[in-house]
């Protein structure tokens, strides 16, 4: 197969948008593409809505894409108020997304929710079979089934695997103690070794998480790194939202204050203990208030910590949409990034970082991680021990007492890192290039 020539339209990056095309017995053909993807929200969600700006920029350059994915907010484990519709671009490629049916009560038990990933594998792949063959299959892992579906129907069409692995399963899983069983690590192995053997190219979320991956004897060739990004279009200077900021502020009894702020997943994986036992820590300090932003599984079980010790320094707020978060971001001080111990974290830079990042504030890592490394080299914010809540602390105070523009200052240098390095665009580009390429 061959690339097409480029028409002269030109795309969001500038490049030509008439691509994705691909001649067929000298018939020019649009590349398909089926994105098979288990959380696919979009900026009226409360999630990230990575592969949406994904699977849109694909659409943009002209490809037709298709996602199956499941209708189910994953943040809340109920189904979705509202789903996405086709949309059509003037390259003439095409976006649509095909719901299918899956398990949605998975708050409470690793068993609901395994059994969710599981009716998604069958809904998923039943619905995926009824589907024009695709070009590219497009899978994303959490968790690893839908990685193995995508092996399976690689192997079946022939069409191209690309792998996304944002959590490297099943090492994540064994690592926070859910998975146990020795016969089902096993075959967990299997299914990840088979996919990966399956795989045209692995894309991998961190260079940790490549160099895990190559550590298990796959060629460097299939491997690339395609971190997170940030849609900058949402992010303005904090000086344009002021008036939002003072708002809500005002609502947490935090105006004069120094607003430390959490935004994301509140789960076993997301180390939240450590802010809560660093809240503990200032709880006698009038200076300062903790605004912990997501749900979770451990979410019912901090705020029962916090209750008990009486703590009136930390807010609990529930989610909200991904459009509406940077205006969130930018009532906050200073953002707190908490990892847990251990070796296999140090593989870790979550999509929240991100936006930390461009939301112009320091940045507070609490472990040994990729993030922490960004953050230190741009001299972002501070580095602290895993799981350490009186050093954090302690940074929080240095911080209260630091002047309102050396913080500042501090946050614009991880924002330039943001424009510099991480925008969708920065981020994207590449990956589209690496599609159209020959087999």
């Amino acid at each position: 197969m061959h690339k097409s020539g480029r028409g002269s339209k030109k795309d969001d990056y500038g490049s030509a948008a008439s691509g994705g095309c691909e001649h067929r017995n000298g018939i020019q053909q649009r590349m398909r593409v089926l994105f098979l993807v288990q959380f696919f929200d979009g900026p009226g969600d409360p999630g990230s809505d990575r592969w949406y700006a994904l699977a849109r920029q694909m659409a943009s350059q002209g490809y037709e894409v298709e996602v199956v994915t499941s209708p189910v907010n994953y943040k809340e484990a109920r189904i979705k108020d509202r789903l996405l519709g086709p949309e059509r671009f003037d390259t003439g490629g095409y976006l649509s997304a095909v719901y299918v049916y899956t398990f949605a009560d998975i708050r409470g038990s690793y068993l609901r929710r395994y059994w969710y990933f599981f009716t998604f594998f069958f809904s998923a792949g039943l619905k995926a079979l009824s589907l024009r063959r695709p070009d590219v299959i497009y899978a994303v892992s959490t968790p690893l089934t839908v990685g193995f579906l995508g092996a399976l129907l690689s192997r079946l069409w022939g069409s191209r695997l690309f792998f996304e692995v944002t959590d490297v399963w099943p090492d994540a899983a064994i690592e926070v103690g859910v998975l146990r069983s020795r016969v089902l690590i096993a075959f967990a192995r299997k299914l990840e070794w088979l996919t990966y053997q399956q795989s045209s190219k692995i894309l991998c979320l961190s260079d940790g998480i490549r160099n895990n991956i190559s550590a298990k004897g796959v060629p460097e060739s299939k491997l690339r790194v395609v971190t997170n990004g940030v849609d900058l279009s949402l992010f303005r200077e904090r000086d344009f939202l002021a008036s939002k900021r003072n708002r809500l502020r005002s609502s947490w009894n935090a105006s004069g204050k120094l607003v430390c702020m959490y935004i994301g997943a509140h789960g076993a994986y997301n180390s939240l203990h450590t802010i809560i036992e660093a809240a503990i820590a200032l709880r006698d300090d009038d200076r300062i208030v903790f605004v912990l932003v997501g749900e979770g599984d451990v979410k019912a079980s901090l705020q029962e910590r916090a209750s008990q010790v009486g703590l009136r320094n930390v807010q609990f707020l529930g989610l909200v949409p991904r459009s509406e978060t940077p205006e969130l971001l930018s009532a906050a001080d200073c953002f707190l990034l908490p990892i847990l111990k251990g070796t296999f974290y140090d593989l870790n830079l979550p999509n929240k970082f991100f936006d930390y990042l461009a939301s112009g504030a320091p940045i507070l890592v609490s472990g040994s991680c990729e993030a922490g490394r960004i953050v230190d080299a741009a001299q972002a914010g501070e580095v602290l021990p895993a799981e350490d809540g009186t050093a954090l602390a302690a940074a929080i105070v240095k911080l209260a007492v630091t002047d309102e523009a050396q913080r500042n200052s501090i946050g614009k240098r991880g924002r330039a890192v943001a424009y510099e390095r991480y925008s969708r665009e920065a981020v994207f580009r590449p990956l589209l290039d690496l599609m159209e390429q020959p087999s």
